[in-house]
């Protein structure tokens, strides 16, 4: 891997699930020392992310749970793009988890 990595993480929808899943971010930080780590969340957790001292910076991505909306997938993963991710770790097992991932070509999802 590169000198610096650059990881986006798709966070679950659920506080409980998010809580949980700062184990993830401290894992990354011990192993790769130098990384950044910027995190998607809906916009009722970005208060919780914004307690998690792993985190550089949070994308809030408010579409229904039962909706894929794929133009607001489209348009965050257009910014992200420019921020050349090395690699984003896709909380969610699901399909609408891992649209913005690919659209923004990270190279390992």
């Amino acid at each position: 891997m590169s000198l610096r990595e650059n990881f986006l993480i798709i966070s679950p929808s659920w506080i409980g699930d998010l809580i949980i899943s700062q184990s993830v971010l401290k894992y990354l930080k011990k192993e790769y020392i130098n990384c950044s780590i910027d995190i998607i969340v809906r916009p009722d957790l970005i208060e919780i992310a914004k307690m998690m001292p792993e985190v550089n910076k949070i994308y809030s991505l408010d579409i229904d749970h039962n909706s894929l909306g794929l133009a607001k997938r489209y348009r965050l993963a257009k910014t992200i793009k420019k921020n050349l991710y090395t690699s984003s770790i896709i909380l969610p097992n699901s399909f609408k988890s891992a649209i913005i991932p690919w659209l923004a070509n990270i190279p390992i999802r």
